[in-house]
Formats: structure tokens, C-alpha cells, sequence
């Protein structure tokens, strides 16, 4: 449909967006526009034909459409991609997996900096979850492009310290610790902190749900990279 490849164009063109921040805010309006058409599509059949109305048959929300582009860097087709997502891998593989991710291809450099990923081991629309005041977000597409551009690649770390799994609750857990350098237009600094990442793996053995936690709060983490100068005075030099 005409409106939705607009959308859909629109939404790659945030890409050339320098701020995370204004990127982040852009791609939620053309996805909220993109829901507003497929409640209006559903709402009114005149515009479709009735036996598309099956929602799985509608068009996607962009931010959950296939990324255009893996791992290896060559654009792939969106259904070629996801007709070759790693399914119903036992769950160690997954664990092994996510640990190459973590890895990347410099040491403290894994996807949590360079936004670099397998998206074959996950949901297009997954939900990534955490106490950052910009999530949840839904789709890996969007993920991706928030990812990519937060820090900067050159000046931030991220080291996964363990990684374990459990094959009764279909889970992979990653502790690690991380600190840089945002992709701001001031340019703050991060102060180092640890967390955890859940990988919550579906039927299909697909990653459905990214779960973060951190161990310092959401307002210490705020102040300490808003105001370095309080955050020392309330936290202390060690913990900066």
C-alpha cells in the first residue's frame, strides 16, 4: 500500500539523523502514524479488500519490519531473511551465539556500542526492555538504528564480565559492564556501570523479549552524565 511504503521510506530516511535523540523521536511518529493506518484499515473495510483483513496479513509497522541488512553487511531481502532465522537452536547454541555478539570484532566492542548484531536469533518485532527512559522499544529494526548511533564507537566499552542459560526457562542471562561516550551533540560521558541482559527465547526459539537491568538507578545514572560535578558530590569520585 501507497501510504505505508511511504511510511516505510521515511523511516530508513531517519537513518541519516545524526542525534539518537531526534532519530528516536522521528521513527516513533511514522510508527505511530503506521498503527493509526492499520486502525483505520481495520475499522473501515471500504478501504481493503475483507479477506485482507486478517491483521497478520496487514503491512507491518516499520520499526518491526526485517532490517534490511546482517551481520555480514550485504542487503538481503526481508522475506529471505526471515525464512532463514536460526530457529529451534538448543538453547547453549543461543548462549554461544549472543556471546559472539558481546565479542564483536575488537574486545569491548560488541553490540552494545556498535549496534551490531546476529538478527537472525530474534523476533522482528521483539521488545527490548530496560530501566532507560527511552524503552521499551518495540521492533529489532528500531533497536538497531537506536543501538548503532548511541555510542561513540571509538571512546565507549562494553565488556560482558559471564553468560549463563537455562534450558528449563528458555533464557540466556549476560552480566556486564559498560561506560563511554554518547553520540550527543555535547558529547557526555557515561559513568562505568554493570547490568544484566535476559534473552527470553519463544516457541520457535527465537529471542521475543530483551530485558536489561542496571545496577545503579535510573537518577543516578541521569545526574551522573547530565551533571558530573553533582553526581561526584552525591556518589562519590568512585563511582564515577
Amino acid at each position: 500500500m501507497y501510504w505505508f511504503e511511504t511510511l516505510n521510506e521515511m523511516y530508513t530516511s531517519t537513518s541519516s539523523i545524526r542525534c539518537p535523540f531526534f532519530r528516536r523521536r522521528i521513527s516513533d511518529i511514522i510508527d505511530a502514524l503506521a498503527m493509526i493506518g492499520r486502525f483505520l484499515i481495520i475499522r473501515h473495510k471500504s478501504l481493503i479488500d475483507p479477506a485482507s483483513l486478517d491483521p497478520a496479513l496487514l503491512p507491518a509497522i516499520p520499526g518491526c519490519l526485517p532490517p534490511t541488512q546482517i551481520n555480514s553487511g550485504r542487503h538481503s531481502d526481508g522475506q529471505k531473511q526471515e525464512s532463514a532465522k536460526l530457529q529451534n537452536l538448543p538453547v547453549e547454541q543461543v548462549a554461544a551465539l549472543l556471546q559472539k555478539d558481546w565479542e564483536g570484532k575488537k574486545k569491548g566492542r560488541g553490540y552494545y556500542i556498535t549496534g551490531k548484531l546476529n538478527t537472525l536469533l530474534y523476533e522482528n518485532d521483539c521488545l527490548f526492555d530496560g530501566p532507560d527512559p527511552d524503552m521499551p522499544v518495540r521492533g529489532l529494526r528500531k533497536y538497531l538504528s537506536a543501538a548503532s548511533h548511541l555510542f561513540d564507537h571509538n571512546r565507549s566499552y562494553a565488556h560482558l564480565l559471564d553468560l549463563t542459560y537455562s534450558v528449563e526457562m528458555r533464557t540466556v542471562t549476560a552480566h556486564w559492564k559498560l561506560g563511554g561516550v554518547l553520540m550527543l551533540p555535547w558529547r557526555p560521558k557515561v559513568k562505568d556501570w554493570t547490568g544484566s541482559t535476559t534473552y527470553h527465547l519463544d516457541e520457535k526459539g527465537l529471542i521475543y523479549l530483551h530485558e536489561e537491568r542496571w545496577d545503579i538507578s535510573v537518577m543516578e545514572a541521569f545526574v551522573c552524565t547530565a551533571f558530573p560535578k553533582a553526581g561526584k558530590m552525591i556518589w562519590g569520585e568512585d563511582n564515577m
